[in-house]
């Protein structure tokens, strides 16, 4: 809605007419008498403070408003702005869609359920004759608490696939966000047995009383054996796997369901070989994030390889697995992968479909907080005794990002312990610092640096 906004509380119009006929008698110009001024005034008042969870209707009164206007007039409707970003049209009592409240305070704060302060300025269309007049309140603060569940920062599997303590529960995953933007938690684990019993504990627990009720989650009913369902933290019992196996555990916090996947392929395939001496238990890895059977990730290359399903001679990808190849890699000894230039590359073995693509990859600094900023690479070197690369430079308050290849097609960012594709600058101070990057997961699950200020 485009509107012209006056400033004030008192708005005052004047309209003019002019003359009609033809009048040519300048010397004795024709004289009118000016109409008065029509003033009006608006004021509004914020109802009781509204909390979500208790309104059953689609409209919520969020403010009463008092409009000061002449005889003859009419208030048209009312509008109202929230925070100054988010208009709401309101009905002539200062009601609001119930559903637009909620989709403002969200978008405004976020959906985590506490009281929100929000300031509000109401405009009134009003209409004399077939005069338009306009006018505004002044701020006032309307109090929204939107509805959500409780969500804690963390939750552990326990069962007994895992044990059912606390020195043996496995974390879900997240990504760090506010649990009220990203609600969803995942965990990849193992059932080696029939009819398996499994439980979530969330971090209120653990930092508490272990098997506290409220607080423990699981399905209503015990032995529960679907792969999906509701979730109920208060009375709830133990969910069932029947079948041994691989499995994707997700939970939606703020519905409070959970899936459970059976997988074909593992999280994680390994690299051992020429490159680092055969050994799988501290092998390179690749990651399959949708466990479909494509990795991704980075290695340094140097003749024969192989890929192993753990880290472990138990179980192989080879040379016989894949039916299509990038440039470069050919077959080695017996059922090795041989890459023919020595180097690192970017690594992506799809095993379901029988391809693998290596890519070769140089990396570079870029950023804000560099000598060049944003417009070019402050180049690493590889460091084959450590297995990373490498730079010390000289920064400024700022952000850097790492970069392949002088381009953005494969950047990295987000945290120095958790680097992922597209991630989030970081933020440096200003100082010299010894910056390694390391990509190739052997001591850990991420990709990660370290920025040391010399």
């Amino acid at each position: 809605m485009n509107k012209t906004l006056l400033y004030g509380l008192l708005l005052t119009f004047v309209t003019f007419f002019g003359c009609k006929g033809e009048y040519d008698d300048w010397a004795a110009p024709q004289g009118f008498e000016a109409e008065e001024a029509v003033s009006v005034s608006l004021s509004a008042t914020a109802t009781a403070a509204i909390k979500i969870a208790e309104v059953e209707t689609e409209t919520v009164s969020l403010f009463t408003p008092t409009a000061t206007i002449p005889e003859g007039a009419s208030v048209v409707s009312y509008s109202v702005m929230l925070d100054g970003k988010k208009e709401l049209e309101a009905d002539l009592s200062g009601k609001v869609s119930t559903e637009e409240l909620i989709n403002a305070v969200t978008e405004l704060y976020g959906k985590r359920p506490v009281e929100r302060t929000v300031s509000a300025v109401v405009a009134a269309q009003i209409k004399q004759n077939e005069v338009g007049l306009y006018a505004k309140s002044a701020a006032f603060n309307v109090l929204v608490t939107l509805e959500a569940p409780v969500i804690s920062t963390a939750y552990y599997l326990v069962g007994d696939m895992v044990g059912w303590g606390a020195d043996a529960m496995i974390t879900f995953n997240h990504s760090g966000k506010d649990v009220y933007e990203d609600p969803v938690f995942t965990i990849t684990f193992t059932t080696t047995a029939e009819n398996q019993y499994w439980k979530i504990i969330p971090q209120e627990n653990v930092d508490d009383d272990f098997w506290k009720n409220p607080g423990v989650v699981g399905p209503a009913v015990n032995g529960d054996t679907s792969l999906e369902g509701a979730l109920i933290n208060d009375g709830a019992q133990a969910g069932m796997i029947e079948e041994a196996g691989m499995y994707k555990m997700t939970l939606n916090m703020m519905d409070y369901t959970y899936t459970l996947q059976k997988l074909a392929f593992g999280e994680f395939i390994y690299i051992p070989g020429n490159h680092q001496g055969w050994a799988p238990a501290n092998a390179p890895a690749l990651r399959g994030a949708s466990y479909d059977g494509k990795y991704e990730g980075f290695c340094y290359l140097n003749g024969e390889f192989k890929f192993t399903k753990e880290r472990n001679w138990d179980a192989e990808y080879n040379y016989t697995d894949f039916i299509t190849f990038s440039e470069g890699i050919t077959q080695g000894g017996s059922t090795n992968i041989n890459m023919s230039t020595a180097g690192f590359y970017q690594l992506v073995a799809d095993v379901a479909n029988g391809s693998l693509t290596a890519s070769a990859v140089s990396w570079g600094i870029i950023g804000d907080a560099t000598a060049d900023g944003w417009d070019a690479d402050q180049d690493m070197s590889w460091d084959a005794d450590k297995k990373c690369f490498t730079a010390t430079l000289t920064l400024t308050d700022g952000s850097i990002k790492f970069r392949a290849n002088d381009g953005w097609d494969i950047n990295l960012g987000g945290t120095a312990d958790n680097l992922s594709q597209d991630g989030d600058n970081l933020s440096v101070t200003a100082g010299t610092y010894y910056i390694e990057l390391y990509l190739e997961r052997t001591d850990s699950e991420n990709m990660y640096c370290t920025i040391t200020k010399q």
